[in-house]
């Protein structure tokens, strides 16, 4: 059996990047196509009850989001945040991070030529290690 992540990942890449306006519902609808032929039992938008550390306050809030999928297996729960433009945006990126799942997948539409991963993660870091240590809890 070829492995789910794999599955998915072939999926993803196998889209029509272009067709912008019904990408998300699209792709959702057969990851969930796939999720079930695999036996996985499926929850559109899940939602997941999060800390949002705001930056320039320093102030840390609960936050009631939505996963985009949520798929539970015999042993895997894996959860899916999809954005439409080119790279992840932090609440998605929190939401991930502060989910029971035990795989944790971003998926966006393409990819930035003026994207700076560094910038952008050195940027966020203290979001990111708030939301990181939310999850050891």
């Amino acid at each position: 059996m070829v492995d789910i992540v794999e599955e998915i990942r072939n999926l993803c890449f196998s889209q029509d990047i272009q067709n912008r306006k019904n990408l998300h519902s699209l792709l959702i609808d057969k990851l969930v196509t796939l999720f079930m032929r695999n036996n996985f039992r499926v929850v559109v938008e899940s939602p997941v009850f999060h800390d949002h550390l705001t930056l320039k306050t320093g102030v840390v809030e609960g936050k009631q989001g939505y996963v985009d999928l949520l798929a539970i297996g015999q042993n895997q729960k894996i959860a899916i945040e999809f954005d439409s433009g080119t790279s992840l945006k932090f609440k998605s990126i929190e939401k991930l991070l502060q989910c029971d799942a035990n795989i944790l997948l971003g998926i966006v539409r393409g990819r930035s030529t003026s994207f700076n991963s560094e910038t952008t993660l050195n940027h966020n870091r203290e979001r990111i290690l708030h939301a990181c240590m939310q999850r050891e809890k």
